[in-house]
């Protein structure tokens, strides 16, 4: 009984160190970009090294941010937003994990065309050293 007891502790004390150290290095190395395009969507998804988080935001900021629009600094976003320019699109955004959804659908040409300069703003950011 005490054996079983003591394995169970071993157990849980395992599952626990296991689950704190892949959240704590999450990303550090494992960088992934996707832009995926389709008749209705133009999407980029990224996981990367959660410490360019300011530089992401920045880069947000630097492409989409119109005078009226509100910063990307300093936030974790879900949420579909529509900016000044009338551009509306999902973005989820925390540290080492973005994914922003274009309806081309609802959305301009001229919005296309930026969120595609966005798109490789962020893979240049991201895979900087």
């Amino acid at each position: 009984m005490k054996t079983l007891f003591a394995l169970c502790i071993c157990c849980i004390l395992a599952i626990g160190v296991l689950m704190a150290t892949t959240r704590i290095g999450k990303n550090k190395d494992n960088i992934k970009i996707s832009v995926s395009e389709s008749r209705w969507n133009f999407e980029f998804k990224a996981d990367y090294n959660s410490d360019k988080f300011v530089k992401i935001e920045q880069c947000l900021d630097d492409n989409l941010k119109g005078p009226r629009d509100p910063s990307f600094k300093n936030t974790q976003l879900d949420a579909t937003l529509t900016l000044s320019d009338h551009a509306v699109f999902y973005i989820r955004s925390e540290a080492g994990e973005l994914h922003i959804k274009l309806d081309k659908q609802q959305n301009s040409k001229e919005t296309l065309a930026k969120f595609r300069k966005l798109y490789a703003a962020l893979k240049n950011v991201i895979g900087e050293k």
